[in-house]
This record gives C-alpha cells, sequence and structure tokens, in this order.
C-alpha cells in the first residue's frame, strides 16, 4: 500500500522574554497541541484474492503535535555569550496511528505507538572579537519513541549532538557564516512483536554557509 496524504491544523504559540539585569536574560515559549487531519489516495498492489478488499480509494488519519515549553537563559561577560535551554515535550498525547478507509471492506490499519513525554537540553557559548565570532555547543535529545514499538516506520534513537561555527564580518552590512555538526543516534534493539528483531542507530555531519545582510 503506497498512501499520499496531505493536511493542515491550527495552532497557538506564545513567548516572554525578560532581562532582569544587561548580562542576564531569560525567555520562556510555548507551543500548544495541534491536531492535523490528513487525507489523501490510498494505491494497494495486492494479490487477486484480497483484489475486493483492496481496491484503490481514499483514506484518512490525523496526527497530533505535541505541547511543548521551552525555558531558556543567555549570560554574557565580555566577549563571552553563554546560552542554555531545556525543552519539555508531551509526546504522551501521541498514542496510535490510526489509517482508515472509504471501502469499508478495507480494514482499519492500526500502530500503537504509546510515545512518552521527553525532556531535551542544549547549551552552547559564543566569543566575539573584532570581525570574527566563534561558536560551540551541545545538545542531548531523547527519543519519546519505547523499545516495545521501535519499528521501520519511527526508527528513533536518543541524539547527542556536537556544534561548531563561525562568523566573519566582510563589511559593515555583509556577513559570512560556516557551521558545521556531528550528531550521535544512539543504538537500540527492537523488542516489538509486530515486526522483525532489528537494531537501529547511526550518526551524521552536517555541513553549511551561507552570507547574511545586515543593517
Amino acid at each position: 500500500m503506497r498512501i499520499d496524504l496531505s493536511g493542515h491544523g491550527v495552532g497557538v504559540d506564545a513567548a516572554a522574554f525578560y532581562t532582569p539585569r544587561p548580562d542576564l536574560a531569560v525567555g520562556l515559549t510555548y507551543r500548544g497541541r495541534t491536531t492535523l487531519d490528513f487525507t489523501g489516495p490510498a494505491n494497494f498492489t495486492a494479490p487477486d484474492a484480497f483484489a475486493d478488499k483492496t481496491p484503490d480509494q481514499q483514506a484518512h488519519t490525523s496526527m497530533t503535535l505535541p505541547d511543548q515549553v521551552v525555558l531558556g537563559a543567555r549570560w554574557r561577560r565580555g566577549e563571552v555569550t553563554t546560552v542554555a535551554d531545556l525543552e519539555y515535550t508531551r509526546w504522551s498525547v501521541h498514542r496510535d496511528t490510526t489509517v482508515g478507509f472509504a471501502n469499508p471492506s478495507t480494514p482499519t490499519a492500526i500502530e500503537t505507538d504509546d510515545w512518552h513525554d521527553t525532556f531535551a537540553i542544549r547549551a552552547g557559548a559564543e566569543w566575539h572579537r573584532d570581525r570574527l565570532t566563534a561558536r560551540g555547543g551541545a545538545y542531548f535529545d531523547p527519543s519519546p519513541v519505547p523499545v516495545e514499538h521501535l519499528v521501520p516506520t519511527s526508527p528513533d534513537g536518543n541524539r547527542l549532538g556536537l556544534t561548531a561555527g563561525a562568523s566573519w564580518r566582510l563589511a559593515t552590512e555583509w556577513v559570512v557564516d560556516a557551521f558545521a555538526e556531528r550528531m550521535w543516534l544512539a543504538r537500540r534493539d527492537t523488542t516489538s512483536a509486530d515486526t522483525m528483531p532489528a537494531s537501529y542507530g547511526g550518526s551524521a555531519i552536517v555541513l553549511g554557509a551561507g552570507v547574511r545582510w545586515t543593517r
């Protein structure tokens, strides 16, 4: 089966920023829960014996994007600025993935997920002198997927990342940026009864560069 779905939803965001003194700032953001309703075509390839139950047809599902709260702080001393934030994501609102079909004889596809809430942490520092700004950081982002529901459709793992970057001001209004990230996806073995035994993990290197015009 191949499905190609699209949809939309409406959500609410809110943020507050407070500077109790020149060298310290605190921020709080909230992203509200949003439900996305998807519809689109489902195309089946099946033996002739199942053709009556699997005609090409419309499918529908919904996905709930979780509530998210992030508390962050910035501290500045001389040429050095440090930042950190703690992010809470209420992934427990995602209990299962259910795909229904227009034809009543086509069975509804249900995948149990039972995701759990997570706390992610990020921290970094920036050093500035003359035209040069250098940056470095790290983060830990745990997976909401329990090992008993770890399947090919959600092969997620805990993420640990290190980042580095720099900016060089070419002129008053022009800045060149470059960055690099190394991310590790911690290896996990599935205990799901709905899929073959499998181990998921890996790593990635992300590089980027850009030019900014500021006024």
